[in-house]
């Protein structure tokens, strides 16, 4: 039994899709989808593709919108993990995993990367105790969550080596605390359908096809007033979330389904 009890398979079972999006320091980063909500993911990292304590000092305490490993997930990280296609694709900030989802996740021990493994994070050990039957687990590092620790401001939760919640956490200067970022990505990337002939399929089920041309969001705030990107077909502007799938077509079937 886990540490919070057995789970009951539900219908909010995540996802075992792993996908790659991004790389970091020459290695593809791989991602367990957790959510699939239409038109956007929610993504975890599969393994501890890096380390750093979640702040250099104890006096900056643990709310990690105010971390110094927030600031290194959205500024350096992000700059250079991800193209400017795959940016465009981003909602949001990068974060680490919450408490909340931690419960719901499957695969708990921080397996690394090799750059991980390079920077001394990892750890081998046996799984088991007390008579148990131990299983050993190669290449296994801590993982930093977002929560602040319960009764500590300079202490943070973290997960240690056999997947197991530390409840008290871990103190915010902790230097070999994995990184597993997660964050929502736009399912797919509208800026493929420019100048092709598409079907949109919308959140309210309506469908439009035709010619598009992609707008991105600058565009968009400039000349409609809006914040996100769009592709026009005629006169009609559909803005990303708005919009549950696109299928790319030919002038031939739009014809046909005249």
């Amino acid at each position: 039994m886990s540490l919070f009890g057995r789970k009951k398979k539900t219908d909010t079972e995540p996802i075992t899709t792993l996908i790659t999006f991004g790389s970091w320091q020459g290695e593809p980063i791989v991602w367990r989808i957790l959510r699939n909500e239409g038109n956007r993911m929610y993504l975890f990292s599969e393994y501890v593709i890096d380390g750093m304590p979640f702040n250099k000092e104890a006096f900056q305490g643990n709310e990690f919108e105010h971390s110094d490993i927030h600031w290194w997930l959205n500024s350096p990280f992000r700059y250079d993990a991800f193209s400017e296609k795959e940016e465009r694709r981003i909602i949001g900030e990068v974060s680490l995993l919450s408490l909340e989802d931690y419960k719901i996740i499957p695969y708990r021990i921080g397996k690394v990367t090799e750059y991980a493994r390079s920077k001394d994070l990892a750890c081998s050990f046996m799984t088991g105790g007390d008579g148990e039957e131990g299983i050993f687990s190669p290449d296994a590092a801590m993982w930093w969550l977002r929560d602040p620790a319960p009764n500590r401001q300079d202490a943070a939760l973290i997960i240690g080596y056999d997947g197991v919640l530390f409840t008290d956490g871990m103190g915010v200067i902790m230097p070999h605390g994995g990184i597993r970022p997660a964050m929502w990505i736009k399912s797919f990337d509208i800026s493929d359908y420019d100048n092709k002939y598409v079907r949109i399929t919308l959140n309210d089920g309506s469908s439009h096809e035709g010619f598009c041309t992609y707008d991105n969001a600058e565009y968009c705030e400039v000349e409609f007033g809006g914040d996100e990107d769009a592709l026009e077909i005629g006169d009609d502007l559909f803005y990303y979330s708005t919009i549950k799938k696109v299928e790319l077509l030919n002038e031939m079937q739009g014809e046909d389904n005249v």
